[in-house]
């Protein structure tokens, strides 16, 4: 049989015409080979496991419809289009320093319920030494929202840093509601702060999957008696608070220990910052977006502990304040989808008879819990058990879900009974580091006990970027 080449050929080169024409078998033509095998593995067959993964991914689905079609797809698209059109060079040019290791950006931070705030953070790598590293925060949300922080880092030898640290802050819009486990049934108040801080922390990593901290330093609060956003003061309540008439300052000591089984942070240039004994009130407490020792699964155990010396304004005094967190994770669906279960505590105790613990010293529930504002309940004692989900969605960008379960507590947890527990649950979207980032979104919800029916009390959303210097 004779076959014809299509008359689309004419004027083409005969190499393409000879694409266009069917082919014509010989009898000589040696026969096509199979697509080699390059990898040498054998074809992967379907198993029992993925014949039972079709359950997660039928209740994630919609998860990831959300990162896909609704954020990793539309921000593509503005992140190409802002490439194509220059705005993005122009903007880096707005802040270019002229040289490579000097950073300096625009931050902006919304936290509802509170005031918000705008200011600048700046990166010196190199300053005056090629292993020292200086950050500074400056913030402002008006005349009466400061906030300065400064930090200078300096590596040492065999798997060692040095950290000093300077922080101060002023603002008017902090609150306060009941300490204990019914602490959304009391009033909340509004309240100022002034607080200053100096620490000097020692690090080092002993080995992998270890690391140990040694630090100490100074704090001076002060408290304003002023309302702020409509809601009344904690002079107009009546509230009797420990500590809050006379202010005070301490001077503390203390240690944070973290045993992971998986492969240590610094493999990725990354940083640690969980601190159940300082309680810095960050909003991704409960979240645990862009733990780099647990990104593909595995176990870690952290410690921390820390001894206070009140004077300035509070009788004699001293306390100690001590946690734990206890962390497991897993990938089984593979592809940086991350499953964790954590389960965390934070007590204070008093060390002598007489001993003041001002109310900023007890743990919080919103370390603990992050769908609670910070400042709505705290207690002698803290706990909650919550499981995460945390999925990729941009090169380094993560989304995370969580449900917690937990409370606020007497001394020792001995008021603790399973219907005085709270939930909290949410959505977030947060870089995949620790520690410094610029941009974090979420929405979370914090409840009443069981007791009372878990209805929904706090409501706690956040957008914008800032920096846990």
């Amino acid at each position: 049989m004779t076959h014809r080449t299509p008359a689309l050929c004419v004027g083409l080169s005969l190499a393409a015409c000879a694409l266009a024409a069917p082919a014509t078998a010989s009898a000589d033509e040696p026969a096509r080979r199979e697509v080699p095998d390059y990898d040498g593995r054998p074809e992967p067959r379907p198993d029992a496991i993925d014949a039972l993964l079709w359950v997660p991914r039928v209740i994630t689905s919609p998860l990831y419809a959300l990162s896909e079609y609704v954020i990793r797809r539309p921000l593509g698209w503005l992140i190409s289009e802002l490439e194509g059109s220059g705005i993005l060079e122009y903007l880096v040019g707005l802040f270019a320093t002229g040289d490579p290791n000097v950073i300096v950006v625009p931050t902006a931070f919304f936290d509802f319920g509170f005031a918000p705030s705008a200011g600048l953070y700046g990166v010196w790598n190199q300053f005056l030494h090629p292993d020292n590293r200086a950050s500074i925060q400056i913030a402002t949300g008006g005349s009466d929202w400061l906030t300065l922080s400064v930090v200078d880092a300096v590596s040492l030898p065999d798997r060692m840093q040095l950290r000093l640290r300077f922080s101060g802050v002023k603002r008017p819009d902090q609150q306060i509601g009941g300490i204990g486990f019914d602490a959304t049934q009391v009033p909340h108040a509004r309240y100022g702060i002034e607080r200053i801080e100096g620490t000097v922390q020692y690090r080092f990593r002993p080995t992998g999957g270890v690391e140990i901290d040694y630090e100490g330093g100074y704090r001076g609060v002060g408290y304003v008696d002023q309302g702020w956003g409509g809601e009344p003061s904690v002079g107009d309540l009546g509230r009797v608070l420990p500590g809050f008439d006379s202010g005070y300052s301490s001077v503390f000591v203390g240690t944070r220990m973290s045993f992971s089984s998986h492969r240590s942070c610094e493999a990725r240039g990354e940083s640690s910052s969980w601190d159940p004994a300082t309680y810095p009130s960050a909003t991704r407490a409960e979240l645990p977006v862009g733990d780099c020792e647990l990104d593909s699964g595995g176990v870690r155990l952290r410690l921390a502990a820390s001894e206070h010396f009140g004077f300035g304004g509070l009788p004699r005094s001293a306390w100690l304040r001590w946690g734990a967190e206890l962390r497991g994770a897993t990938d089984f669906l593979g592809r940086g989808r991350v499953f964790s279960l954590t389960g965390r505590v934070a007590l204070v105790h008093a060390l002598t008879d007489g001993s003041i613990v001002p109310f900023t010293e007890l743990p919080q529930l919103s370390d603990a819990m992050i769908g609670f504002q910070p400042g709505l309940g705290s207690g002698r004692s803290v706990g909650a058990l919550t499981l995460a989900y945390v999925w990729p969605i941009w090169a380094f960008l993560d989304g995370s879900m969580h449900l917690a379960i937990g409370n606020a507590f007497a001394e020792s947890f001995e008021d603790f009974d399973f219907e005085r527990l709270r939930l909290s649950f949410g959505v977030q979207l947060a870089p995949r580091v620790e520690g410094e980032h610029f941009f974090e979104l979420g929405v979370a919800f914090g409840t009443e006990t069981f007791a009372r029916g878990t209805s929904v009390t706090s409501v706690r959303f956040v957008i914008g970027g800032r920096n846990a210097l």
